[in-house]
This record gives structure tokens, C-alpha cells and sequence, in this order.
């Protein structure tokens, strides 16, 4: 009955929504309020009296794909849909497909780039950035991207001037101060990591990862030191 009740509700979505953007603005939408409010990818919910579910939503984009292959932001939405509901394979397939075409995706290349990360396969995942980067430029993820796999190979010095360039580009300086942290840190510059780090959190209180570096690190006096300054400024002030 559910399963019938989620079809009728896409049949009647198509007819009101002939535009395949509009279709996939309109299925991107429910698939967030989906997350948004905790619910797990195959469970059965309801919006505004329909019955939906997270597979329904993967069903309709697919199909967007199958009618409109050439649509580029369809098959990059699909991609996202099945890198984040678990499917790399397929992920995969469809960010080969998009990146094999004339122009630039740095989203595409991004995306692609973690799934050569998860495999172990750090030249790919430099290969794709890569060539992102002489598409586009001037994208500053991309160069940070680019410094994370330097970082994994441990060569610190290109890792360090590709995040020069995406400060230059305009990325949060919170962020790329993060991961100049990480790079002082394989360098074993303990002390001027947590200086970095401290920093970032003060850029931006909220963000999680450098906390836990100097957490991880607060056996060293100057990391502590650099804790405590942190959890000071947060304090309201009485």
C-alpha cells in the first residue's frame, strides 16, 4: 500500500512538474527534510499527506538520468545521492561520466577524488584534482582538496603552497589553518601546530576538528596552554 501510495505521489509530481529541474529541485528538497529530521534512508514517511520514502527519491533521480542523460546537474545529484546513501559504486560510475565530458566539475572532481581516497589510490585522486584545477583555477576547494592528498603522500611543501593558493582565493582562513596544522603537526612542530590550531578556533568557535587536535595534543605544556586559551574565550563573560 505504502509502495503504491509513493508511485501515485511521483506520477502526480511528474504531470505537475514537467521541467527536470524543477523535478530535481523538487526531489533534492524532500530528501533533505528527510535528513534533517533523522530519518533513515529506507524508512516510510509522509509529506504534506504523501507517502515517501529515501529509495523513492533515489528511484525518481535515477530515472531524471535515464530521460535526461545529458542534463550535467541531474548526474551530478544523482552521483551525490548514491555517494551519500553507500553506493560508491555507482557514484563512481556516474562521476567518470560526467568528468569525461568537455568543461569543468569541481564538485565532480572532489566527490571523485574521496572515492580514489577510500580505495588507496592517492595518484588518481591527485590525477582528478589536477586536472580540475587547470580547468578551474580559480576554485579554492579544489586546492585544498589538492593539499589534503600532498598531505597524504607527505609532501608537506606542495600540501603548503597549494593551501597558499586557496587562501589567496578566498577559503576560510578556520579551515585552511586546520589542515596547515595538520602539516606542522607530520613535521613535528608540535608547538606551532597548536598555535594554528588555536587560531582556527578562534576564527571559528564552532569547528570540531581542531579542538580534538589540541585535545589529542594537551600532554604537550604549549598545546595545554593553547586549550585552556581556547576554553577561556568561550566562556560569557559575567
Amino acid at each position: 500500500m505504502a509502495l503504491s501510495s509513493a508511485c501515485t505521489s511521483m506520477d502526480h509530481a511528474r504531470k505537475h512538474q514537467p521541467d527536470p529541474q524543477d523535478r530535481l529541485a523538487a526531489m533534492l528538497e524532500l530528501d533533505q527534510n528527510a535528513y534533517a529530521h533523522g530519518r533513515m534512508c529506507r524508512e516510510i514517511w509522509y509529506d504534506n499527506n504523501r507517502v515517501m520514502d529515501c529509495e523513492a527519491i533515489q528511484r525518481e533521480i535515477d530515472r531524471l538520468y535515464v530521460e535526461y542523460p545529458q542534463a550535467e546537474r541531474v548526474l551530478l545529484a544523482n552521483a551525490v545521492m548514491h555517494f551519500e546513501h553507500g553506493r560508491p559504486e555507482a557514484a563512481q560510475w556516474l562521476l567518470d561520466e560526467l568528468l569525461a565530458r568537455p568543461g569543468s566539475f569541481p564538485q565532480a572532481g572532489i566527490l571523485r577524488s574521496q572515492l580514489a581516497l577510500r580505495e588507496g589510490n592517492l595518484s588518481l585522486a591527485r590525477r582528478v584534482l589536477e586536472e580540475q584545477i587547470v580547468l578551474a583555477p580559480g576554485q579554492p576547494l579544489l586546492h585544498e582538496a589538492v593539499a589534503s592528498v600532498h598531505y597524504l603522500t607527505g609532501d608537506y611543501t606542495k600540501a603548503d603552497q597549494a593551501l597558499r593558493r586557496a587562501d589567496l582565493l578566498g577559503a576560510p582562513q578556520w579551515r585552511t589553518n586546520y589542515h596547515r596544522g595538520l602539516l606542522l603537526e607530520g613535521q613535528k612542530e608540535t608547538v606551532q601546530a597548536c598555535d594554528v590550531y588555536r587560531k582556527s578556533l578562534n576564527q571559528n568557535p564552532g569547528y570540531r576538528q581542531p579542538m580534538a587536535r589540541l585535545v589529542g595534543l594537551s600532554h604537550q605544556p604549549d598545546c595545554a596552554r593553547a586549550l585552556r586559551a581556547v576554553r577561556q574565550s568561550d566562556r560569557p563573560m559575567s
